[in-house]
């Protein structure tokens, strides 16, 4: 091939709508857009470009797997008329995709399928394996010009300021292969089973007496109580301090690092507790102390380390993630807001419709940047998914009976619902294809739900005394519209 699949023209190619690359690809241009026939116009054309023209090859940038902005022209760039008198703006997306959410959506589910686990070990070898180099790649069509390769030119060594700046150019510009990592060929992989052929399985508990339960992640409701008081930091027995404002919820991110409390007067404080032992009761009551019974402990310690604004009335719920360094919250007067727990400022506040109380009442996020919540702004409980742009996606009405329940998945891109009669499970971004997973007929209420770390089962304890464990993507599991 005479150019290379990883460079830095393919990659302004997708992202030209985008800063800082439209910047980029403006210089590169001498100030102006390149002709609007060469631009990323169509994902159709891109891909039967490169499947026909070998002159044509572009490797895939992560963005086409999470950032859906880079399909569409929202700064409102003026790219130009085709020959065909059609102007470039938004990217045309194949006909499968509704939104340029769902396209990306469905990238990133694609990536676990079981195709791709039996055929990427093909991709690794021709990029990272044994078809990079040698006899192995001249047979798999997998040769590139040699300055694309590792170690084929000490540029280091180059006296001449004139060729070594050539040789710098052409490297920079006609990419460069990944190292080798390895000469022999990468096994195949099998996409994990997606929960057997049973229906379910469960534990009874045969001992029915009321009792605490320990370790549960995050309070959904807000307490029907004041627990200020509640709300205590221990050490060796000794309380050293409490909560100060009236706490309405509880929440921790979803490696169990960081500690949110929601208060009545609409602040949120954050609590960093990674390296502390910490036991949350009932969601109500925090007992905290140091791993080592050793360590001094200082009572001026046990302060938040950061506490957010920005809501003004109570935090009905909230939730934080470790990996997207974010808080989200919503409060009573159905306002929901985005922080950066970094430094504490407000990056969106989502438009959620209605203003009636109870307002937000509960929400959830996954790791790849779905929000779906539950309102009761318009007077009926309703389901919205947002991006975490600040994008609505979807809404689904709930009847007249309000989830108690809510877990999403960030594998498959799908939502778990529940109230005491059924529980339901569905696409995250679209709030369809909705299948039943479990309703009250079989084992009684359904009391309480959670979404188990491999994200490929789903836990309930029911009335009847039982866990039920249910596979989240069971073929037996026919698709059904209902209301809750």
């Amino acid at each position: 091939y005479g150019t290379h699949y990883s460079n830095v023209g393919a990659v302004l190619y997708y992202l030209i709508r985008l800063e800082p690359f439209t910047s980029y690809a403006l210089s590169i241009q001498g100030g102006k857009f390149d002709h609007a026939d060469r631009l990323f116009h169509s994902v159709a054309e891109t891909w039967q470009n490169c499947l026909t023209d070998y002159t044509d090859l572009k490797e895939l940038t992560p963005e086409w797997f999470y950032l859906p902005e880079f399909l569409v022209n929202c700064n409102k760039l003026e790219l130009g008329t085709r020959q065909n008198s059609v102007g470039v703006s938004d990217v045309v997306l194949p006909p499968w995709a509704r939104s340029p959410e769902d396209f990306v959506m469905k990238n990133l589910v694609a990536l676990e399928s079981e195709y791709v686990s039996a055929n990427i070990h093909r991709w690794i070898d021709l990029v990272f394996g044994c078809k990079q180099r040698g006899t192995a790649a001249v047979e798999a069509n997998n040769v590139f010009f040699y300055l694309t390769y590792e170690g084929m030119v000490d540029v280091d060594s180059i006296t001449d300021p004139v060729i070594k700046s050539s040789m710098q150019s052409q490297i920079a510009h006609f990419g460069q292969t990944p190292t080798q990592a390895s000469s022999k060929p990468k096994g195949t992989n099998s996409a994990l089973s997606s929960g057997g052929d049973y229906s379910s399985a469960f534990i009874e508990i045969q001992d029915r007496k009321s009792r605490k339960v320990l370790g549960k992640k995050r309070s959904l409701s807000a307490p029907k109580q004041n627990v200020s008081d509640l709300i205590a930091f221990l050490h060796g027995g000794m309380v050293l301090c409490t909560h100060q404002s009236v706490v309405t919820c509880v929440g921790t991110s979803n490696l169990g690092t960081i500690l949110t409390l929601g208060c009545i007067d609409g602040t949120i404080s954050v609590w960093k507790v990674a390296s502390m032992n910490w036991t949350l009761l009932d969601s109500l009551k925090i007992f905290r102390g140091s791993k080592s019974s050793s360590k001094p402990v200082n009572a001026n310690d046990y302060s938040a380390d950061q506490v957010l604004l920005g809501h003004n009335a109570q935090i009905n719920c909230v939730i934080a993630s470790d990996e997207l360094g974010v808080c989200i919250s919503g409060s009573v007067s159905n306002e929901c807001l985005l922080h950066n727990l970094e430094d504490g400022s407000i990056l969106h506040s989502f438009e959620v419709p209605g203003h009636l109380e109870p307002g937000v009442i509960s929400l959830a996020l996954s790791n790849v940047g779905h929000v779906v919540l539950q309102s009761m702004g318009t007077g009926a409980p309703m389901l919205y998914s947002f991006h975490l742009n600040g994008t609505m996606l979807a809404k689904l009405s709930l009847g007249d009976r309000p989830m108690t329940s809510l877990s999403i998945c960030a594998r498959y891109s799908k939502v778990i619902v529940s109230n005491s009669a059924r529980a339901l499970v569905m696409t995250a971004h679209t709030l369809d294809d909705q299948r039943i997973l479990l309703e009250q007929d079989a084992y009684g209420e359904i009391s309480s739900q959670g979404l188990a770390p491999d994200e490929m089962h789903v836990v309930f304890g029911v009335g009847s005394g039982k866990i039920v464990c249910l596979p989240l993507l069971s073929p037996s599991l026919s698709p059904h519209r209902t209301e809750m």
